[in-house]
């Protein structure tokens, strides 16, 4: 199960993964609900349903105190929509296959136990969904994460920068991962770009638990700005550009349960800078919480914050 912030729906589905040849190979079936996006000044809802196939080659090498990883690969996938709601006779709904072509790349420093992120780590990712069958359709985004040493030695700087581009076509609209500034409601615009600094640093360390059922490692605040540029356009091609600004903090509890899962939740404030378009107010609270249960275990190489 999975859970999307940007749009807010909610998926069920499985993967399998057969690792015995390479490159690694890959098929799925995802059950989306409550996908939505606004055309015009109308929001429209639908439900979706994919099948998917695919390949990676996952690399990896080690230069001294160094680790480098390279992931690249490519799906093809047959969506099928269905739309629910005031709408739902006024959009098609013919099935359509894309491919989705990604490349990842990190490279970090040794990190410690007791540090929140590495000191020094780059993390760049790629990827590009565009539709092979029945109508055109695209979606690019680039993201990259730059870690650096903080005022102490369990301090993290993080700065990070995002980039994503859509077609003007209307036909289809593919998950929106872009992370937009926190606090904000967040839409897929045509075009837009984000930077921002983050600053995470340990309170306190527990090392306490209930039972064998949750343990509590760590407590610790990250604070943030963030900046977000977006581009769009109206039915009658009049250009639409906004600025959304936040800044905050967060506090986040990283804890293992069952002695095997480790899980970080939290808790956010934003206070927004500029008008959110759905009419929130300037200051947001917000809880944190994983996005995939069954993904959270700790891999050993830099990863990116829970947003």
């Amino acid at each position: 199960m999975a859970y999307n912030r940007n749009e807010n729906f909610k998926q069920v589905g499985a993967t399998a993964t057969y690792a015995g040849w390479f490159p690694v190979l890959d098929a799925g079936w995802d059950y989306t609900f409550d996908r939505n996006a606004f055309y015009g000044t109308n929001k429209v809802f639908w439900n979706e349903n994919e099948f998917r196939a695919g390949a990676s080659v996952p690399l990896s090498w080690t230069s001294g105190t160094s680790y480098t990883s390279l992931q690249l690969g490519s799906d093809i996938v047959r969506n099928q929509r269905y739309y629910t709601g005031l709408y739902k006779d006024s959009f098609n709904t013919r099935a359509f296959a894309y491919i989705n072509p990604y490349i990842s790349l990190v490279h970090q420093s040794q990190q410690a136990q007791q540090q929140i992120y590495p000191r020094w780590a780059q993390v760049l990712s790629l990827s590009y969904d565009r539709a092979v069958t029945s109508f055109q359709a695209n979606q690019f985004l680039a993201s990259g994460f730059l870690y650096l040493p903080g005022f102490d030695y369990t301090h993290s700087i993080l700065l990070t920068g995002a980039f994503q581009q859509r077609d003007s076509l209307r036909n289809a609209r593919f998950s929106n991962g872009f992370p937009f500034s926190r606090g904000y409601s967040a839409e897929n615009f045509y075009q837009m770009f984000k930077w921002s600094a983050n600053y995470q640093l340990p309170l306190i360390h527990p090392d306490w638990g209930f039972g064998n059922i949750v343990y509590f490692l760590r407590l610790r605040a990250n604070l943030f700005y963030d900046y977000t540029h977006a581009k769009d356009f109206y039915t009658n091609r009049n250009t639409y550009t906004a600025e959304f600004r936040s800044y905050g903090s967060e506090l986040y509890f990283d804890t293992k349960w069952w002695n095997e899962l480790s899980i970080s939740f939290g808790i956010r404030y934003s206070h927004l800078l500029d008008r959110d378009f759905e009419g929130r107010g300037p200051n947001q609270w917000e809880l944190i919480l994983p996005l995939n249960l069954l993904s959270q275990g700790y891999s050993g190489h830099a990863v990116r914050p829970v947003d």
